[in-house]
């Protein structure tokens, strides 16, 4: 119904429970029916259509106010599914209940003796006879590191019952539990090593036993908790349980530590045993790496106890498709962007068998292992990246005949016999919920084995008789063949477009020597276990990195799942999939957690996966703000990252790569020379601030505040195009960004179709709301602005702030969802209340369709109609973290990085914000349509100041940017980055920005048919700021190599042609000892490569180029073509290299050559003749000190 409306429902259990006896009471919801029983009997019923949940302290025995129940409560439960009746009935055994009798004990308090004491170097431990630790506390300061005493171990049985350890005694060094009522005994060994305990499951004799949890306990320190490390800290002491076996599962919940360590009847409930430390923090690690040398757990020489202030894992890694051919220009972007690693990606043929793919490497496995010599030859190290557990549908393991021993979730038999041409499989079982319809990077895929044939379904009837629809028989070149009544169907388990072995197979085994054979014949320093989270257990993922790992000889080590077993392999801990949208914020939540892992789990942080995108159909690229916020804030926890998504060799997509990795080298070099100080780097890691990493005029490395303060314009004439921008330094000149923004088809446009309408206010059935809140909603046909009808939204705030006060109203689609196509905009009315609320219109994509929330705001700080219009590739999650919304952020991949799937929308929501404090909000909303985006013109963008207007006297489109840096410094970039031209803007003087409040006004010449949309920057920069360590506490080797911003020249007019480099002053012998310059000189392609296929070459060239340095030169006798480079590197030999790499041209440097002097050096391209119209020379220089 429309409007918001209390619902509720109710099953009756009894009408009153009889003294003075147990009465076992439950309540099982399997939507939409709600079941009652009484001592397993059922009782009533009641529908109840609709999810349900849980917010805040459960309460039992109470419904508001006092107790409402006067007795005892024993053997509570809640299971995260519904059980069956004769699951309930087994609950309801009275056996050991009859007895009316019981003594009120009053407060809890433990009377037990201590039965056992256990002493390490740094701690004890003692524990009673009522079965409890009574005590683990810290020698030298006494200090109780336990919180409370507990009882040591519990058993849970097959049919829900736990039995806990309440008496305990010691019989030949075994801590034996017995039971009540004869239920049986556990026992565990505890033994005291020099430097931890170890704690083993040592007998079971429980009937029917599913877990053993051998060893529990609630660790007092608890600011730092790592599940990972399982590890409870404070700055002072800490208490880690490490598992020693791949048997054992551990759960270490938090904010109230409690720690457990047990086994399962599926792999054995007897046998493993965990490692405890406890003690002073500062001896945890030499504890923890005592534990690792003397148990039978994987040992790495960098990771686990080994990880913190090891070298190897301080450098950062390069994501590299490296075909062995490209090798030397891999090495030298790696070099640039400042990485210590080359991490080989997509270097496999299928995954699975893992042979080298032969376009990469020709020469297989023999020419991978000499370019590995190759990278470590020019000093930096080889690494590879694997799908660890994952194989191919092209792999042999899969076809033409798939393994027995890949990893089926679920079993099915046929109901009927199945031939080998039928499209409908008859089973006998009801298929699980979880099993999706589709074959998707992120589903769980629609993949049956019968036989030796693969079958992928397109449908589920779950409804008797139960089938799976629509097949495709012999699925991945498999054969289809005919299969008899009763044969097996397995469903196989499936993620990221590749099935699984199972962990304790063969082919798990051969896997792991396929991987370790190439790791280990390469020689390689790093590996990365990526995808081992489609294995979906605990213990398939830790078997198989485990297997994989104590196969290799060592080296650093990354994964994406952070499991508690592969700690003792860890090196580095936190990679996230690179952002595409609200890249700072994104790093704002990537720091927060990262910088907490040194002390939470006692590894080093990671900080990639970054990506330096260009534009795209679904988002613009990144800017170099971006990428520089990503290196400082790393810089600022001495943080390693990692780039992917470039090619050294292939057109980038992001045409200032070379610029961007410059600028990250910088970051690199100097956090690894650990060249500044504490003070700087605490300012430089401030939350949302922007810096800028600069030499002065000295040859100093110093820190620019930067403040960037954007503005987006949504249609020129709506009022957007004046706004007021803060300065939070002095008055300077004007600096800005100006990028025009795409524009969207009219809201009458043929093409539009319809998105949400509100016809059926019935179907708006994702509604919900914050605390305090209210809303409704009901139809408007008076005021209307389009569409035939208005919806009004409102929602009313009984709470005394606006902070967290939201509201819902959506419509759900279920598979096969709706489709938005071909649009990628919206338009819409909204009738504003002036109320300064922020309405949200999102769009979702389902999880199978790689999980999407797209939220765009509209502020409701107007009122009256206002058109409105959004594009998907406008996604607002840069304002995500101004609000609280009942969904997450941090690195969510929904909100940050994945797109809409516009063929598969699951949610079409609307959202009211900030809904004033006892206040309320009333608008009105039309109908919603899905527009296309479109490219626009904005003639002479201009901005005013302070009554000064600035003029640029260029047309951008969309996507195009200008960055104004000064009168003279005025840029012209293509949407991909790629200088298009420096021009002067029209204005004698820049307007300076004055301290604090600016009004700021933007026109243009609007495009006809149009919206004029842009978004603006204002840059204001502060005082420059920075202080470096001590000279000797400098590691000066680490600044070796200083890689210059490229120029890129496309005028020899005397300013376009002219710049500086900086030499450094400040190092050791820095005054005594130029560095070696090495030069590049190019002259790029214009065209993309397919795009000069049969097409007439442009004639660019650059004749007989001199590079004079202050009053030096050397001159180079060649003509440089385009396509081709001039790469001098030691000051005295130069080539000429063509566009394949292959040498054209070779001499020798004439007389000498130029000599840098410290601080800013002058420096002028020239070239024997006047270059053509469309000229364009980038100039690479690196300074490289001895």
């Amino acid at each position: 119904a429309a409007g918001e409306a209390w619902t509720e429902a109710s099953a009756p259990f009894l009408s009153e429970l009889p003294l003075k006896q147990w009465v076992h009471l439950a309540a099982i919801f399997k939507r939409p029916q709600i079941t009652t029983y009484v001592n397993g009997q059922k009782v009533g019923s009641a529908r109840w259509d609709y999810p349900v949940g849980q917010n805040g302290d459960l309460q039992v025995g109470r419904w508001s106010g006092s107790a409402s129940h006067a007795g005892l409560i024993d053997e509570l439960r809640i299971y995260h599914r519904a059980l069956e009746a004769e699951e309930v009935l087994a609950l309801a055994n009275p056996a050991g209940r009859q007895t009316a009798a019981y003594r009120d004990l009053g407060p809890a308090k433990s009377e037990a003796k201590e039965l056992a004491r256990y002493e390490t170097r740094w701690a004890t431990l003692v524990v009673g006879d009522d079965g409890a630790l009574l005590s683990l506390k810290e020698k030298g300061t006494g200090r109780e590191l336990l919180a409370t005493p507990q009882p040591v171990l519990a058993v849970e049985q097959k049919q829900g019952r736990r039995l806990q350890a309440r008496q305990m005694r010691l019989d030949s060094g075994l801590l034996i539990a017995d039971f009540p009522r004869g239920a049986g005994s556990a026992a565990i060994h505890i033994e005291a090593k020099d430097q931890y305990f170890t704690v083993t499951a040592a007998d079971l004799k429980v009937p029917d036993a599913k877990r053993f949890t051998f060893f529990q306990l609630s660790p007092a320190p608890k600011e730092y908790i790592g599940n990972m490390a399982g590890l409870a800290s404070d700055d002072a002491s800490g208490v880690c349980l490490r598992s020693l076996a791949l048997e054992v599962d551990t759960s270490f919940h938090s904010p109230v530590p409690q720690f457990r360590a047990s086994t399962t009847a599926q792999h054995g409930l007897v046998g493993p045993s965990i490692g405890l430390a406890a003690g002073p923090r500062p001896q945890l690690i030499p504890m923890l790496r005592s534990m690792a040398e003397n148990e039978p757990v994987p040992k790495s020489r960098v990771g686990g106890p080994w990880s913190m202030g090891a070298e190897e894992t301080r450098g950062s890694y390069l994501f590299a498709d490296l075909a062995a051919k490209d090798t030397d220009a891999w090495i030298e972007m790696a070099r640039r962007g400042g990485f210590t690693n080359l991490h080989l990606h997509g270097w496999w043929s299928t995954l699975g068998h893992y042979e080298p793919r032969a376009a990469y490497f020709p020469g297989g496995l023999d020419e991978m292992k000499a370019t590995a010599e190759r990278i470590r030859a020019a000093g930096l190290k080889p690494g590879i990246h694997t799908l660890t557990a994952c194989i191919s549908p092209n792999d042999p393991w899969v076809t033409p005949v798939p393994s027995p021993h890949l990893i089926a979730s679920n079993h099915y038999t046929l109901a009927k016999p199945l031939s080998a041409t039928d499209k409908t499989i008859f089973v006998n079982e009801l298929p699980a919920q979880s099993h999706d319809v589709i074959w998707s990077y992120s589903g769980n895929g629609n993949a049956l084995r019968v036989g030796s044939e693969l079958i992928r379904y397109a449908a589920i009837s779950r409804e008797q008789p139960y089938a799976f629809l629509e097949c495709e028989r012999g699925a991945f070149k498999t054969q289809a063949a005919a299969h008899a009544e009763g044969a097996g169907v397995d469903y196989l388990q499936q993620r990221y477009i590749a099935f699984y072995p199972d962990p304790q197979s063969p082919l798990a085994d051969e896997l792991a020597e396929r991987i370790a054979r190439v790791y280990n014949a390469c020689q390689l320093e790093m590996i990365y276990f990526d995808g081992s989270e489609g294995m979906r257990s605990r213990f398939g993922i830790d078997t198989m990195r485990w297997a994989i790992f104590q196969r290799l000889y060592g080296g650093v080590t990354e994964g994406s799942e952070w499991g508690h077993n592969s700690w003792w392999i860890h090196s580095r801990l936190g990679a996230w999939d690179h952002p595409v949208w609200a890249m700072k914020q994104f790093h704002d939540a990537h720091i927060r957690q990262a910088s907490r892992f040194r002390l939470t789990d006692l590894l080093e942080p990671q900080l990639g996966w970054w990506a330096p995108r260009g534009p795209s159909a679904i988002a613009r690229g990144h800017f170099p703000d971006e990428l520089e916020y990503f290196a400082a804030q790393n810089l600022a926890i001495d943080g390693p990252g990692s780039i992917q998504g470039v090619h050294a060799t292939a057109r980038p997509s992001n045409a200032r790569i070379d610029e961007l990795l410059t600028v990250l080298g910088w970051y690199e070099r100097l956090r690894l020379a650990r060249y500044f100080d504490q003070t700087t780097l605490q300012q430089v890691g401030q939350p949302g601030r922007d810096v800028r990493l600069r030499q002065n005029a000295a040859g100093q490395w110093q820190f620019i505040p930067a403040h960037l303060a954007k503005h987006r314009i949504s249609a020129v004439g709506n009022g957007s195009e004046h706004w007021v921008t803060e300065n939070p330094y002095a008055a300077q000149p004007l600096r800005a960004r100006l990028e025009a923004l795409y524009s969207v088809a009219p809201y009458d446009d043929a093409k539009a179709t319809m998105l949400a309408d509100f016809a059926d206010l019935d179907a708006l059935d994702n509604r919900r709301n914050a605390a305090g809140v209210t809303a409704r909603v009901e139809l408007e046909t008076t005021d209307v602005k389009a569409g035939g009808r208005s919806l009004r939204l409102q929602a009313a705030n009984a709470g005394d702030s606006a902070r967290g006060a939201w509201a819902q109203i959506g419509r759900t689609y279920k598979h096969p969802y709706f489709s938005m196509m071909p649009g990628d905009a919206l338009g819409l009315w909204v009738k504003g209340d002036g109320s300064g609320a922020l309405l949200n219109v999102q769009i979702r994509s389902p999880r199978e369709y790689h999980d999407c929330i797209s939220d765009h705001y509209i502020d409701l700080d107007f009122t009256g109609w206002r058109y409105v219009e959004i594009l998907l590739r406008e996604r607002d999650a840069e304002r995500l973290t101004d609000y609280v919304w009942p969904y997450g952020g941090g690195g969510s991949h929904a909100i940050y990085r994945n797109a809409v799937d516009r063929a598969h929308i699951s949610e079409v929501n609307l959202l009211l914000n900030e809904i004033p404090a006892k206040g309320k909000v009333d608008i009105l909303v039309s109908p919603i349509v899905s527009l296309t985006s479109r490219r626009a013109e904005l003639a002479s963008p201009s901005l005013e100041l302070g009554g000064s207007k600035v003029l640029f006297p260029v047309t951008l489109q969309s996507g195009q940017y200008i960055e104004l840096e000064g009168i003279d410094d005025c840029v012209l970039y293509d949407e991909r980055g790629e200088l298009i031209s420096r021009f002067r803007s029209q204005v004698e003087k820049l307007p300076r920005l004055a301290e604090g409040a600016n009004t700021i006004r933007f026109g243009c010449t609007p495009p006809q048919g149009h919206s004029a949309r842009a978004e603006i920057t204002v840059v204001s920069l502060g005082q420059p700021f920075g202080g470096r360590r001590p000279v000797a506490e400098i590691d000066w080797k680490r600044l070796d190599r200083e890689y210059d911003i490229p120029r890129i020249v496309t005028r020899l007019d005397g300013a376009d042609n002219v710049w500086n480099i900086v030499r450094r002053s400040d190092a050791p012998g820095g005054q005594e000892k130029p560095p070696v310059l090495e030069i590049e000189l190019a002259v790029p392609q214009r065209a993309k490569p397919e795009q000069q296929v049969g097409a007439k070459a442009s004639g660019a060239f650059l004749a007989e180029p001199v590079l004079a340095i202050g009053e030096q030169s050397v001159r180079f006798p060649v003509r440089l073509l385009e396509g081709q480079r001039l790469v001098c590197r030691d000051q005295a030999t130069w080539r000429v290299l063509g566009a394949d790499g292959a040498e054209v041209a070779t001499g020798q440097v004439a007389g000498a050559f130029p000599t840098l002097v410290p601080g800013a050096n002058r420096v002028t391209l020239a070239s024997q003749t006047q270059p053509a119209a469309d000229f364009r020379v980038i100039v690479k220089t690196v300074k490289v000190y001895r």
